[in-house]
């Protein structure tokens, strides 16, 4: 590794200090910073770790370690055929907080961007998270271009934004923006926050993947008022629960205008529950419009003018 800390070590590198292209492939610090036991780490100024290529957290590896991220740093254009391409958080105690800077072009298996693992947390207040990819051609394995998640997220602000988990050309993954995994994982959203749908809402293009029995958690008033997130669930079912408000009282008023769900699912919508407090899956009834001509047309007037036999 370039900057290998341990035993509660303390580091600040700032500036326009850069840290490129050291290709580690093997040893034990296999990050270009490698972070343990402890140790704290600040990457601010214009800062930039780039073109690394290696085991997890080819860029920065976290391991019950804090590591923060401010300023216009810059975590780009590194590489693993393994989790975490941009960073990698693991171990007890294991911790990103990021309040400016960006972490793009990184590539994975899963978790191209962030990777986060159970019993971990990242805190994200600023910056971006943005361009990044998972990529293999498992379905199982590709998940989480953005962040994979499976530890705790709190997204008071930020933007995370054109993500992809990609199987192919043409085939996507789950999680495009962040995957939600099945164990662990915590998805709390307030403030600025947002995670840009793509103009086709399609899954496994910078959406959010909720595994079962997973929600995203509003802990506050969302500001502004554009999308905050596009959703797949992992079935659509009617009566899912997606989204719940942990405010004071009811789920602020035009909040379900503030979600989509992913285009492939079919016709859905969410629904505010009686509790006013949690959006659910919903199938709307159909309505033939049978003053609008055509086979439509037709079979309303075919239905209208039956004969019971």
């Amino acid at each position: 590794s370039a900057i290998h800390l341990s035993d509660s070590a303390l580091a600040e590198v700032k500036g326009e200090s850069i840290i490129h292209g050291n290709h580690v492939v093997g040893g034990t610090s296999p990050s270009s910073v490698y972070l343990k036991d402890g140790a704290r780490f600040t990457l601010g100024g214009k800062a930039k770790i780039s073109n690394e290529s290696g085991k997890n957290g080819s860029g920065v590896f976290i391991n019950g370690a804090e590591f923060t991220m401010s300023g216009n740093a810059e975590i780009s254009g590194n590489s693993t055929t393994s989790s975490g391409g941009g960073v990698h958080i693991e171990g007890t105690g294991g911790k990103f907080n990021m309040t400016g800077g960006t972490v793009s072009g990184n590539t994975a298996v899963s978790g191209g961007g962030v990777y986060i693992a159970s019993g971990c947390e990242f805190n994200m207040s600023g910056g971006s998270v943005k361009d990044n990819k998972a990529v293999h051609t498992s379905s199982t394995q590709c998940k989480g271009g953005g962040v994979f998640l499976a530890g705790k997220f709190n997204m008071s602000g930020g933007i995370i934004s054109g993500n992809e988990a990609k199987k192919s050309d043409t085939e996507y993954g789950d999680g495009g923006g962040v995957y939600t995994e099945s164990i662990g994982a915590e998805l709390k959203m307030s403030g600025g926050a947002r995670i840009v749908p793509s103009a086709d809402k399609k899954s496994g293009k910078n959406d959010v993947y909720i595994n079962a029995d997973k929600l995203i958690y509003i802990t506050g008033e969302l500001t502004g008022t554009e999308k905050v997130a596009c959703i797949t669930p992992k079935t659509y079912l009617a009566g899912t629960e997606l989204v719940k408000w942990m405010g004071s009282g009811n789920m602020p008023s035009g909040y379900a205008g503030r979600f989509d769900l992913t285009s492939n699912g079919g016709i859905w919508e969410l629904l505010l529950r009686s509790d006013n407090k949690t959006f659910i899956l919903n199938q709307p009834s159909a309505v033939i419009d049978g003053d609008n001509g055509g086979t439509w047309a037709q079979l309303k007037n075919a239905v209208e003018t039956a004969v019971d036999n």
